[in-house]
């Protein structure tokens, strides 16, 4: 009986670690943000700088046909400005004389969600005259300030964790400020989106030439501490690749291209890669060869342990070899890591020099597995407003409510104080009056204002 529970106990352990080594491409690379909101300049036809604000312009060039949301701005103009060849399609914060620019987004949901971030990310440039600043607000609280005066002739990407500080009805604002008139301020992306909570992230795109030296050693942008956020301990035959113009584009590659056999291996700092509760630490990998040579492969393990997940080009496609020249994207669980882990990436292979592996994206996360609830009265008139018709005020049990007409613009989007909304100013005619509380419910009454 005690060799057939050990027979059956060593079947289980031989499928559990056929499991783990198993390496199964994605069927495609892998999204890790749920973006809410995104500013789309791409739209912009005009030459120079727009004659009307992007809350009143015309599309392509209003803030609607940009985010795809109703905004409320001034001293905000659609720019394509060729003549500056950093700035190109963008917002332009701030007028031709000396007005400054505010843009305030419409009512976000931006309540916390369990296992995941939310973020913003503003990418933004200045002109020649470096005397501007953009404040980032969320719910009139500064949560970033970006100078002007930090910027070279490029975009500079600016993010922000709005976590903690996220309601069901959030406003995020932008508040431009200069002392001079050419201070303005041009940003071609605002992005608010939701993700897991991130460990660790490869970014290649900070290569700008290929680095001679290995990556622990090479000098910024093509070490790792610039890549990734981290600077591992061990890093050996890692290269930066930083030639767009490559058929693999901008990567880091395991392996010398020349020499004796030389193949590459890093090995991060210390990270929590424990799982426990509804989480999972995974890590995501996107991986290319220029040639499939069998005998070449990249194996991951955990403080030197057993390798418990190999990415081998002869088995990872049903036995067959993988597709050669095409980025491949793998996600697996990290099995055994504790709260002060080392993962190691080592690269192995035949007598074939030339046969290495790149790498263009590397994410460590946590992955939230556990059950998720979503708390939302919708359209059921749970929170009070009145009366209806109405005349000069709405009351309310609100904390936040936005009116639409019946062409879809916001009319009104506002905190509420004292219970009462003053509506004297709207036109007589039928609205939507979209109310939120602080608990998270909405509610959507459609009024009559006399």
């Amino acid at each position: 009986m005690k060799k057939i529970n050990f027979l059956i106990v060593m079947m289980l352990v031989s499928i559990l670690t056929s499991q783990i080594n198993a390496a199964t491409p994605l069927a495609e690379a892998k999204s890790f943000e749920t973006v809410i909101l995104k500013l789309n300049c791409s739209g912009f036809n005009v030459t120079g700088t727009g004659t009307s604000e992007m809350s009143v312009g015309t599309e392509p060039n209003n803030w609607v046909a940009s985010t795809g949301a109703e905004w409320t701005s001034y001293n905000c103009f659609p720019a394509n400005i060729t003549s500056v060849p950093h700035i190109k399609q963008a917002v332009q914060f701030g007028s031709t004389t000396t007005g400054t620019g505010l843009a305030t987004t419409p009512a976000l949901d931006l309540s916390p969600s369990t296992g995941k971030t939310t973020r913003v990310r503003i990418s933004a440039t200045a002109g020649s005259n470096k005397t501007g600043s953009l404040t980032v607000k969320l719910n009139g609280n500064t949560i970033g300030t970006i100078s002007a005066a930090t910027f070279g002739a490029t975009y500079y990407t600016f993010e922000y964790d709005i976590t903690a500080s996220g309601t069901s009805a959030s406003i995020l604002s932008f508040e431009h400020s200069r002392v001079e008139e050419a201070g303005n301020i041009y940003v071609n992306d605002i992005t608010v989106y939701k993700t897991p909570n991130i460990l660790l992230s490869l970014n290649c795109s900070v290569f700008t030439t290929n680095a001679a030296t290995e990556m622990s050693v090479a000098t910024a942008p093509h070490n790792w501490t610039a890549a990734i956020g981290a600077n591992p301990a061990v890093s050996e035959f890692m290269y930066a690749q930083g030639t767009s113009t490559n058929a693999y584009g901008k990567a880091v590659r395991f392996g010398a291209t020349s020499g004796n056999i030389k193949v590459g291996k890093i090995t991060t700092n210390d990270m929590d890669l424990s799982s426990s509760g509804d989480y999972k630490t995974k890590m995501y990998i996107e991986l290319y060869m220029t040639t499939v040579d069998v005998g070449t492969k990249l194996n991951m393990s955990v403080d030197n342990g057993e390798i418990q997940w190999t990415f081998d080009p002869k088995t990872d496609n049903g036995g067959n070899p993988v597709t050669p020249a095409t980025w491949i994207a793998y996600d697996t669980e990290i099995i055994g890591g504790t709260s002060a882990s080392k993962l190691t990436l080592s690269h192995t292979r035949n007598e074939i020099e030339t046969t290495c592996i790149y790498m263009r994206n590397l994410k460590i996360y946590k992955e939230y597995t556990g059950p998720t609830t979503v708390k939302e009265n919708f359209m059921n008139n749970s929170i009070k407003l009145y009366p209806n018709p109405c005349y000069n005020e709405l009351y309310t049990d609100a904390d936040y409510l936005s009116v639409i007409n019946l062409t879809g613009n916001s009319i009104i989007q506002t905190k509420v104080n004292n219970g009462r909304i003053n509506v004297s100013s709207l036109p007589s005619g039928a609205y939507f009056v979209h109310c939120y509380d602080k608990d998270g419910n909405k509610s959507v009454h459609k009024i009559i204002k006399n």
